[in-house]
């Protein structure tokens, strides 16, 4: 929300800009430029004038009813997933949707001895009433290489305290979080700050690519 309102606030700022006989202009849409960033823009303008949008992209919006600026602000969620409830580990109930913050007792990423081209990575987090481990899967070479698995591993050291966000499910080592979000804190009473973590996540219809 407060992109959005920093976005319309500058794109509003832009506009009142511009010279009155330009807006007045009967082609107004191409008065402005392309955006790049929190450029001006209008809400017929295209989506592929904007930046990071080329033809294939557009392609796939465009399959989605998504074609202008206007089109792409009307795009509400389906659905919205609550990630803002905290939990210790021990109240964690499968189906529940939640946030928990502990500490790593370890990490761990490699390569699936079965599946050369997984990744697995698992992370066991403690808190005063338990522990959970936690198991992220990367498909793709890119993600065999020893210096990227390394790296994940010391983004997460023994000690670290972390805010893990998902959905909650059973599994064979027990109660875990699917496919969960993570953020390293500073510590354990470190307010987050995410765009996912320990929040109200909107979730949007997708399509191929």
């Amino acid at each position: 929300m407060a992109d959005t309102r920093r976005f319309l606030y500058q794109s509003a700022a832009g506009i009142r800009a511009q010279e009155p006989t330009r807006l007045r202009t009967s082609n107004s849409h191409n008065l402005y430029p392309p955006v790049r960033g929190f450029g001006v823009c209008i809400p017929e303008q295209s989506l592929t004038d904007l930046a990071g949008i080329g033809p294939r992209s557009g392609e796939r919006l465009a399959r989605l009813g998504l074609c202008t600026v206007r089109d792409l602000l009307y795009y509400y969620p389906r659905d919205h997933i609550d990630y803002a409830r905290q939990f210790s580990i021990r109240d964690l109930v499968a189906g529940e949707t939640v946030t928990l913050v502990a500490t790593v007792r370890r990490c761990n990423c490699f390569s699936s001895p079965r599946n050369p081209k997984l990744t697995i990575f698992e992370l066991v987090l403690k808190d005063y009433t338990g522990q959970i481990k936690l198991s992220r899967f990367f498909a793709g070479h890119r993600y065999r290489g020893r210096g990227w698995q390394e790296q994940q591993k010391r983004l997460y050291p023994p000690g670290a305290v972390v805010a893990a966000s998902g959905l909650v499910k059973e599994s064979k080592h027990g109660i875990t979080l699917e496919n969960p979000e993570l953020e390293v804190l500073q510590h354990s009473g470190e307010a987050i700050d995410s765009t996912k973590v320990g929040r109200v996540v909107p979730i949007y219809s997708l399509t191929g690519g």
